[in-house]
């Protein structure tokens, strides 16, 4: 029989026992048909127990799925007969254990493979030493060879691979095989790059002439790397990377370390001036009061400057410190100083004074000024806002006019 199909059907068996199982919950309680189960009972007609109950169960199994169906083909005398002979009281958890694997012989306890159920290699509780799979294990087919995990070899994985060194003692579960320091090319003794035994992986190089050891090659320091304009050499273990200089250095000098205190020659860009303490620290130009012309305010930006508008509730003359009418210095004609505050402008609402407006009209208040409107149904004439004249009802004619 074919590994695939012997797999199939002992997956299939697990899977009806599951939907036994559930079955089985599911008809907790229940009776043949007079809906009183104690009653039955009483009777001596045991449902709980009976060929009913089984074929209940039974109805909903396997109604779906190739795998179960073979495994109910090869193993439904063996239920029916399983369940006639069960402990009315036992559970029904060993189910799987006497049907599929001691009765129908479709499937092997955990750890045993093939027709005899032999033990994987290393034993049915730890196969493979824990280190890997056992092909074939809990079923009646494979070869048992085991399959190691990354970094373990030998027949029961009881060995560690070259580039790996083992942790611990014993053909066991008790030991790990952990990987070497990269730089090692032809394994180690133990973790770090000083165990290394043999050759050095590339970009490093042998401690001495011992042979035993190796020590990342720092490229930049040797001169070997090269990096673009505007860059800096970075070492990285067996290499190096090019990092991008900061923005405050001059990209015709560049750097040879990272921030603005790594700036080559002290040179720093446009904007930009060197001090001992901060390397190439911004030029603040705002420090200037008058470095922007009336009307704006200035706003400083690493390595440049911005002359921004004031709000237009600013007074032109007056200025601002920033571009919100909170920022204003005085106030244009329509607007007021905030209470309470040194700076800052606010609009003045007009409408609240009742001679903004003439009779009748409707004062609407605007950004530093307001507007007076004439709202329907009155009508604006002559300057005045008044109620629509109502025309007189004009009289019938008399008949002799007709």
């Amino acid at each position: 029989m074919p590994l695939a199909e012997a797999a199939d059907r002992c997956g299939g068996c697990k899977t009806l026992v599951d939907q036994f199982k559930s079955g089985f919950k599911k008809t907790i309680g229940k009776s043949s048909g007079s809906g009183n189960s104690a009653w039955e009972e009483k009777k001596g007609i045991k449902y709980s127990t009976s060929e009913t109950r089984l074929y209940d169960i039974m109805e909903d199994v396997c109604r779906s799925g190739n795998d179960c169906r073979a495994a109910l083909d090869a193993a439904e005398e063996i239920v029916e007969e399983w369940w006639k002979n069960r402990d009315e009281k036992a559970s029904i958890d060993k189910m799987y254990t006497e049907v599929c694997i001691e009765q129908a012989q479709l499937c092997c306890a955990k750890g045993k493979f093939g027709k005899a159920c032999k033990a994987c290699p290393g034993g049915a509780k730890t196969p493979c030493n824990g280190h890997g799979e056992c092909k074939g294990s809990g079923t009646r087919e494979g070869t048992g060879k085991c399959k190691c995990n990354s970094g373990y070899s030998g027949k029961k994985c009881t060995k560690c691979k070259k580039d790996h060194f083992r942790q611990g003692s014993g053909d066991s579960d008790k030991f790990t095989c952990e990987k070497c320091a990269a730089g090692c090319a032809a394994g180690c003794d133990g973790p770090g790059l000083e165990l290394c035994k043999g050759e050095c992986a590339a970009g490093y190089e042998a401690i001495d002439v011992s042979g035993v050891g190796c020590k990342d090659i720092d490229e930049c320091t040797a001169g070997t790397a090269e990096c673009e304009k505007g860059t800096f050499c970075k070492n990285t273990p067996g290499g190096n990377d090019c990092d991008k200089c900061d923005a405050s250095c001059h990209p015709d000098d560049g750097c040879t370390a990272s921030g603005p205190k790594g700036c080559a020659e002290e040179s720093c860009a446009d904007g930009y001036k060197f001090n001992e303490d901060d390397g190439c620290k911004d030029i603040d130009e705002c420090v200037n009061a008058s470095y922007c012309a009336v009307g704006k305010y200035c706003f400083n930006k690493p390595g440049s400057v911005a002359c921004l508008p004031c709000a237009t509730a600013c007074d032109e003359a007056a200025g601002c410190s920033d571009g919100t009418p909170e920022g204003c210095n005085g106030c244009k004609d329509g607007y007021e100083p905030i209470k309470g505050k040194d700076a800052g402008c606010q609009d003045v609402d007009e409408c609240l004074v009742e001679t903004t407006c003439g009779e009748g009209f409707t004062c609407r208040n605007t950004r530093g000024s307001f507007e007076c409107n004439c709202i329907a149904p009155k009508i604006e004439a002559d300057g005045k806002c008044s109620d629509a004249a109502v025309a007189p009802d004009t009289p019938e004619p008399a008949k002799d006019e007709l």
